[in-house]
């Protein structure tokens, strides 16, 4: 007899409700809960009548109320005890938000045992109400922590790298030579094959990429690049690196089994870990405003398949996921589990899961994203689903995607749907993004979507898609980052070629970065970043104009922030007629400031922008602090890049797509003022004023027209400034 689909998948579920009735699993079908928080709790964890529970899980129990803290501090106020282990004393505390009682058991559970929990009379709200009699049972895991442990320890999940000797495909490269700077002279030893595509007046800011070949041992490298594709920080070490990212004003990243978060001199301030006696999972790390942590845990359990599925091994280790929330002082006060609310059948879907193997990986959560009213977001990519959770009572709300087992949604304007997906977000807008891989998709290619969701009819509108030209295909990894000014970031994750994307806000390329063969990065982002590890006296040097041929030198001193020496190797510019005279080697002690130069030597005419870096490079790392250069010249005049006291160009200011402000003062006598804006080419473009001014303080507009009153197109802009005696120019991007 022919079965449809849905047949199967039921028929299969039916098979699985028997299999757990027989052997005592206790595992959920669908979307529903094993309990029902008893007595009115708002959350409970363990969820009461939960199996295969870990041998180091606290208690959580939240009422929803504020709770009164003098009712149960010094007194036993939970009682836990173990059907074999007997009574497990721990310590009671109240978490930050004042609602959430925790409970650490000092010693761990036995393995496959019963523990009662009850929380006795006397623990009290701050309005005094007595919070009501708590009692529940649930089982632990029947694996001994060493079992437990080793499992944890496997290789990384699939989904991270490509069979040996399978290649990806992607499309060959042609990189821009003539129009892109010139990479630094020294480099890493181990400083990966990253070649700068394309650079179209880029947002400002920096790109943060994990790069890693999937072939070689493993190494994990941290890298930050900017516009130029030149690497701003580097940092390579010993295991896989993933996800670095700016999070709370720190850079943050994962490795095997933990979460680091590096202050601006890339010293290492905090670390991350799952509790509950689980390992980190390197997929994602969501560190919240409020100092909350989000991180998963992949967690490795016995079960008899032979009794779910035809064929299954009786022996298999199946894979659930763990989504746990640390409050600040790192205590587990949420945690949500897959065996509570998935069915091991939803992985059905997947061609990457085999439901008869010995080793079955059923959710592979792969993100995690704190959605705007509060609740959680989780990609699972191999049930092609975006599930969200109620973070106050661990309740799955709803389930999405045209190709998963559960989906709830009606698809508007997308038949494809997406497949074994990546980085779930939410924006501003409520529309949420993700990058789809297209794993077994026909044609099978990898795309940036985005979905406007009404989460009361349940229905999902594909408002916008991106797929590169030619098409691109990453099996693995990849994401999708909006910008503020509607750009697009994307990593192409496991592709061969190209590897990050940058869109303008009208879809056309600011940046692409390519990778040899074999290396890919997790993810891409960027961030506004400037290090502190060594401090300039200015940011940006201006060298005003100087005549055709000559030569004007600044200075500029360099100071060492961070408690070690730092020895700068080399000076570099990304432009030639910008160079330093500076002697390299030299090093840096703790707190040391050196002075130093910079030249400008224009050859021709001209309005000319570049960036100079001091770079400290070894073996493994590279650390860079950039300065910008700007400068015009001509054939005849040349003028000294020192300001009178008297007048100023002071700021030029962009607020969002309206006038640019160019503030600007005068000094204590009459001066003839002319400001001017030219383009990159040192092509005049419009002259804003050009009056003589009493002595004060100016603002003047620039509505983004040319002298014909034309809209000026996206790009690099210079305004100039010039009076007696003085000449300034101050450089201006436009991103749209």
């Amino acid at each position: 007899m022919n079965m449809s689909r849905g047949m199967v998948h039921r028929e299969c579920r039916n098979r699985f409700v028997r299999a757990r009735i027989a052997t005592g699993l206790c595992l959920v079908i669908g979307t529903s809960t094993l309990e029902a928080a008893p007595n009115h709790f708002e959350y409970i964890s363990p969820v009461p009548g939960a199996s295969m529970v870990a041998l180091g899980n606290n208690i959580v129990i939240r009422d929803g109320r504020p709770i009164d803290r003098s009712s149960f501090e010094g007194r036993a106020r939970v009682v836990v005890v173990g059907s074999t282990s007997g009574l497990h004393p721990g310590r009671l505390i109240l978490s930050d938000d004042s609602k959430t009682l925790v409970f650490t058991p000092q010693t761990s559970y036995a393995s496959g045992e019963e523990i009662t929990v009850r929380l006795e009379p006397g623990v009290t709200t701050s309005g005094q109400a007595s919070l009501p009699p708590l009692e529940f049972t649930f089982k632990t895991t029947t694996l001994s922590p060493e079992r437990s442990a080793a499992l944890a320890r496997r290789d990384a999940p699939d989904e991270c790298f490509a069979p040996p000797g399978s290649p990806i495909p992607g499309p060959g490269l042609r990189r821009e030579a003539a129009e892109l700077p010139p990479q630094p002279s020294a480099l890493p030893a181990d400083y990966p094959s990253i070649s700068l595509v394309s650079s179209n007046d880029p947002d400002p800011g920096n790109v943060f990429i994990t790069p890693f070949n999937y072939l070689l041992p493993p190494r994990g490298r941290l890298a930050v690049l900017d516009n130029y594709g030149m690497p701003l920080f580097y940092r390579s070490g010993p295991t896989w690196a993933f996800d670095l990212k700016m999070q709370n004003g720190f850079l943050t990243y994962l490795i095997y089994f933990k979460a680091f978060a590096l202050d601006s001199t890339y010293a290492a301030v905090d670390s991350f870990e799952t509790g509950n006696g689980y390992r980190t999972d390197v997929h994602d790390f969501q560190w919240l405003p409020n100092h909350h942590a989000l991180l998963m845990a992949y967690d490795p359990e016995p079960v008899r398949m032979d009794l779910v599925v035809p064929g299954g091994n009786p022996n298999a280790i199946v894979t659930g996921l763990i989504v746990q929330e640390l409050d600040a002082a790192k205590n587990v006060v949420f945690q949500w589990r897959s065996w509570d609310h998935f069915s091991i059948l939803d992985a059905s879907v997947s061609g990457l899961v085999s439901l008869t193997d010995s080793l079955i990986d059923y959710v592979h959560g792969n993100a995690v994203e704190l959605d705007k009213d509060g609740n959680l977001l989780i990609s699972c990519r191999h049930m092609d689903e975006i599930t969200k959770i109620n973070r106050s009572t661990g309740v799955v709300m709803w389930r999405l995607g045209l190709n998963a087992a559960n989906n709830q949604f009606t698809f508007v304007n997308d038949s494809r749907g997406f497949s074994h997906q990546h980085d779930i977000r939410r924006l501003p807008n409520g529309n949420i993004t993700l990058f789809d891989n297209g794993n077994f998709l026909d044609p099978q290619y990898s795309s940036a979507l985005e979905y406007r969701l009404n989460e009361h009819s349940h229905r999902a509108t594909l408002v916008w898609q991106y797929q590169n030209d030619p098409l691109l295909f990453g099996g693995f990894m990849g994401n999708v980052q909006r910008h503020a000014n509607g750009g697009t970031m994307i990593g192409w994750g496991g592709t061969s070629g190209i590897g990050v994307t940058e869109l303008h806000s009208d879809g056309t390329k600011a940046y692409e970065l390519a990778f040899q063969p074999n290396w890919v990065s997790y993810r891409a982002y960027r961030f506004p970043w400037r290090t502190s590890a060594l401090i300039t006296s200015k940011q940006s040097l201006n060298f005003g104009r100087v005549v055709v041929g000559g030569r004007l030198e600044l200075p500029l001193t360099v100071r060492n922030n961070t408690t070690a020496p730092i020895t700068i190797t080399s000076l570099v510019s990304t432009d030639a007629i910008f160079a330093s005279p500076t002697s390299v080697p030299f090093t840096l002690t703790p707190g040391q400031t050196k002075p130093l130069s910079v030249a400008f030597s224009p050859p021709a005419s001209g309005v000319f922008a570049a960036n100079f870096y001091l770079q400290s490079v070894s073996a493994t790392a590279l650390l860079a602090q950039v300065v910008q250069l700007t400068g015009s010249a001509d054939a005849t005049t040349g003028t000294s890049a020192e300001s009178p006291a008297s007048t100023m160009l002071d700021a030029v200011i962009v607020r969002g797509g309206g006038p640019i402000e160019i503030h600007f003062a005068v000094g204590e006598s009459r001066d003839p003022v002319r400001l001017e804006i030219f383009d990159a080419r040192g092509s005049l473009v419009r002259v804003l004023d050009q009056s003589v001014r009493d002595p004060g303080n100016y603002m003047l507009p620039w509505d983004r027209c040319d002298a014909r009153g034309r809209a000026v197109s996206r790009g690099v802009y210079f305004v100039q400034l010039t009076s007696t005696g003085y000449r300034a120019a101050k450089k201006l991007t436009l991103v749209h």
